[in-house]
């Protein structure tokens, strides 16, 4: 099993390039994001891949299997932060750059056209549960669509994205410019404090890192600078302070846990200022995300459906022909995604 993460390191590694001297100006270049982005959602894929595996009854009794489970375990909830930082570095960035026309854009660009192309996702799923005969109420549909519920998709992700699309959205529109930092910070801590009540702590924990992605944009200059003239001593009191949050949180759960992965965004935003991932792989996953990452439950279900003795007695020919098929249906995506121009 540990062979899934060797195979992310290496793909990490094809290309890696280091600055001794100086630093990647375009460290937050749509390719140089779209890289780490592809790193994180394979690790994603794994953690997907590994609910299927241990549901099946797989005994974790292999040769690596005990540092996969610790690398797992480690990267929790993590794997997701850079997703809702760069998603709120990217808006921002474009509000910047255009202004009121973009803002005025959002709600079909952005919002709609994510709620469109996520319910085109849930009809599939809800095909295959229908034919896999797993009864779903009309209640567990409505509320699917919405991104509520799951009929066996994933969906905390899409729901929280363009829930904080929304509040993004509100407060660029009606908010005066000097007040955007502070009032993008509330509403995203009040909406992490609200969905606390009403969700797991993986609906939560990771949140903040969405907002700090807009603050970052906003300072960028001011913080770049600070980072670039203090590079080392921010790099070690950053991961001082995330070993730090790390021994001490509370499991997953709320301000320990967001707290943390602003640590985790930050160490890796300071480390990508040095160091640049060049593997084309990463480009490619990373710039095609949102299809790799709703689509690939599908052959999760059904092969587990229709072989579980596979994920029993050979998980990684499990985790590879999902891998593949995965891959497959995000180059076909393009044929059926709805896109506003």
């Amino acid at each position: 099993m540990i062979f899934s993460y060797v195979l992310i390191a290496i793909l990490s590694l094809w290309g890696l390039s280091f600055f001794h001297e100086g630093f990647h100006n375009d460290y937050l270049s749509k390719d140089k994001t779209n890289a780490i982005k592809g790193i994180s959602i394979l690790m994603v894929f794994i953690g997907h891949s590994l609910q299927y595996i241990t549901n099946n009854g797989y005994e974790f009794a292999g040769v690596g299997d005990t540092p996969f489970l610790l690398i797992r375990r480690f990267s929790g909830q993590l794997v997701v932060v850079m997703f809702l930082f760069y998603s709120g570095y990217g808006i921002s960035e474009s509000f910047k750059k255009n202004g009121k026309e973009y803002v005025d854009r959002m709600p079909s660009h952005r919002i709609l056209s994510t709620i469109i192309n996520f319910n085109i996702a849930v009809v599939f799923f809800i095909i295959i549960a229908y034919f896999l005969d797993e009864p779903l109420s009309f209640n567990k549909v409505i509320l699917s669509l919405l991104g509520w519920e799951s009929v066996g998709n994933s969906n905390w992700y899409i729901f929280c994205i363009v829930a904080c699309y929304i509040l993004t959205f509100l407060v660029f529109k009606f908010i005066n410019k000097q007040h955007i930092t502070s009032s993008i910070v509330i509403s995203i801590v009040a909406f992490s404090i609200l969905l606390s009540y009403l969700k797991p702590s993986y609906w939560y924990n990771t949140l903040w890192a969405y907002a700090l992605g807009i603050l970052f944009s906003i300072h960028k200059e001011e913080i770049e600078c600070f980072l670039k003239k203090h590079w080392m001593k921010s790099l070690l009191i950053t991961s001082g302070l995330f070993l730090l949050l790390f021994f001490i949180r509370n499991g997953y759960r709320g301000i320990p846990y967001n707290m943390l992965s602003i640590c985790f965004a930050l160490l890796v935003i300071i480390l990508s200022m040095k160091v640049s991932i060049g593997n084309k792989a990463l480009y490619w996953i990373g710039a095609n995300l949102f299809p790799f990452y709703i689509y690939q439950r599908i052959p999760m279900i059904l092969i587990s459906h229709k072989y579980p003795e596979l994920l029993i007695n050979y998980p990684l020919v499990f985790m590879f022909l999902c891998l593949l098929i995965s891959l497959l249906i995000t180059y076909a995506y393009r044929y059926w995604r709805v896109s506003f121009r």
